[in-house]
Formats: C-alpha cells, sequence, structure tokens
C-alpha cells in the first residue's frame, strides 16, 4: 500500500476477507491463520473485521458474541445453543450476578411487607446469609452449597431457629430469581435437611 502497510486477502466459500497490516510477514501469518481456521469453523461462527462472531438461535431467540479467537467462538457457540434449546441458557450479565447484589432487587419487591418484617429479613441476611453466601453467584448455587451452608452455620453456633428461618428466607429469594429466569433449576434449598437440635442437659 502506498502509505508502506500490506493488504492481505483471501478468498473462502465465495467469501472475500482482507486485513491491512504492518510488515509482509503479520499479513502471510494472518492469512494462514484465517484461512485455516475457516477450513475448520462451525457453523453458526462466521470471521468478520472485528473478529470471530458466535450465533445461536432458537424458536426465535437469537444470541451473539463475538470473539478474537475461533476456538473460543465455537465452543461458546455450542454451549450456548444447547442451553437455548434446553432452556438453560442464562444471559452473562444476569449470570455473573452475586446474591448481595441481588439482595438488593429482591428487596425492592418486598413493597408489602411490613417494616418489622423487613428488620428480621436484615438481620438473617447480615447475620446467617450474606456472610456465608453473599460473594456466591446467584445462577451457580447448588444444593450442595446450601448444605455446605447449613453446615457451617450449624459448625459457628447458630441456632436451630436461626438456621431454619435463614434457609426459608434463602429459598424465598431464590424463588424471586427463579421467576426472573436467573436460576432455571429446581430451587436447591428445596430438599435441604437442617441440622438436629441440640438436647439440653438438665
Amino acid at each position: 500500500m502506498p502509505d508502506g502497510r500490506y493488504r492481505a486477502r483471501l478468498s473462502f466459500n465465495k467469501k472475500e476477507y482482507e486485513r491491512l497490516l504492518s510488515t509482509l510477514e503479520a499479513a502471510r501469518n494472518w492469512r494462514r491463520s484465517v484461512l485455516r481456521d475457516l477450513e475448520r469453523c462451525p457453523e453458526g461462527v462466521t470471521y468478520t473485521r472485528s473478529g470471530w462472531s458466535a450465533q445461536a438461535s432458537h424458536q426465535g431467540r437469537r444470541v451473539e458474541k463475538t470473539f478474537k479467537d475461533m476456538e473460543d467462538a465455537a465452543e461458546w457457540q455450542i454451549r450456548t445453543q444447547r442451553g437455548l434449546e434446553t432452556d438453560t441458557y442464562i444471559e452473562e450479565s444476569i449470570a455473573n450476578i452475586h446474591l448481595a447484589s441481588f439482595v438488593e432487587t429482591w428487596r425492592s419487591s418486598k413493597t408489602k411487607a411490613g417494616p418489622r418484617t423487613m428488620m428480621r429479613y436484615d438481620v438473617l441476611l447480615r447475620n446467617q446469609v450474606l456472610p456465608y453466601l453473599g460473594k456466591t453467584k446467584v445462577a451457580m448455587l447448588q444444593k450442595k452449597d446450601i448444605e455446605g451452608w447449613v453446615t457451617k452455620l450449624a459448625s459457628d453456633n447458630h441456632g436451630l431457629p436461626s438456621i431454619t428461618k435463614a434457609t426459608a428466607l434463602v429459598a424465598q429469594i431464590l424463588d424471586f430469581a427463579i421467576d426472573r429466569n436467573i436460576v432455571t433449576a429446581r430451587n436447591p434449598v428445596k430438599g435441604v435437611e437442617l441440622p438436629s437440635p441440640r438436647r439440653q442437659e438438665r
């Protein structure tokens, strides 16, 4: 090119691709690399000026994301397509929400709860819930996480009444998350066994 750069071009499946690069070696390497990736690129992944674009769609719902590497785009496309078809796909912006942040959304929905009820909720959140589960992603919570949390509460000498109330509160919060498609599976709190009450010596 007049400015000293090199234009790399290639044709694949009746489509033309090109890129301006600073050196002849870089232009040749780009051409070889893109051609190799195009030959093994799965359906649903295309090469664009901004990178590798992966698309997944099912029943009118379409999701798209751009990646620097073809392998990453292909892996995401397969995983996302499977998630859309099985109704388990969760948007990344939602999937990364931690329980501590989601609790604020849940609290804003409790418009019918009275001040005393919310005060009891806040005490449970402050003492039994958020110190243990606050940094956990809501969409990633599983039954084993809840079981471990309950066990930790018992080992930290939290009484059975407070553990029972805290567990019911987390179940309520996760039901709210299920209604908003943040959690797509069954509520992980359901079926978790609580510790037996301690026998007191007389």
